[in-house]
């Protein structure tokens, strides 16, 4: 391998591996929020608040499906592209489930809209978020795998470029050296 070589894997890493591991965390922490802002939905008497909240949560999760969306053209992974799949239709059930929960909100029916929470959702949410810590933890071990092969890559090419160096040096000394008797 060469520097360029060492370059491209750099770049590779910052456009694909980081970009999947920040990506990962963003899903995770969009979902954390909109699961505590369906919480305080459930708290909020105030209509324009409960709609402020629905339309917030709604924004959301159109950013988690534009996520999952990058990530699915992003890696050609089979193995990334299947979990990512099952990611994806977790979080389109969850929503589907969340709109219901709104709407009974809206409507004032809180127990029922509790009751879905603390069912149905919470097995979902616990599934995307393990789904996403896993593809985030591989995407960020693969960080770490491809710096390692990169510095270890860059020691041998400094012992290489280190080597040579000296002996250019040794070799011009010498030169020097027989030059000199040669002049003499």
């Amino acid at each position: 391998r060469s520097i360029t070589a060492i370059v491209q894997s750099e770049k590779d890493l910052c456009e694909i591996h980081f970009r999947e591991a920040l990506d990962l965390r963003q899903l995770r922490s969009h979902q954390n929020y909109n699961r505590g802002l369906m919480l305080e939905m459930m708290l909020t008497t105030d209509s324009a608040k409960l709609h402020a909240v629905g339309e917030d949560i709604r924004n959301r999760a159109r950013e988690m499906d534009e996520i999952v969306e990058s990530l699915l053209k992003r890696n050609p992974d089979p193995q990334f592209q299947s979990r990512l799949s099952e990611l994806k239709n977790t979080v389109a059930a969850y929503r589907d489930t969340r709109e219901q929960e709104i709407t009974l909100v809206q409507e004032g029916k809180i127990q029922e809209a509790k009751q879905l929470a603390v069912s149905l959702q919470e097995d979902r949410f616990s599934k995307i978020r393990t789904i996403a810590m896993e593809l985030g933890d591989k995407a960020s071990n693969a960080v770490d795998r491809q710096m390692a092969r990169d510095m270890q890559t860059a020691k041998a090419l400094s012992l290489v470029f280190g080597t040579v160096g000296i002996a250019a040096l040794l070799l011009g000394s010498l030169m020097i050296v027989l030059l000199n008797r040669i002049i003499a």
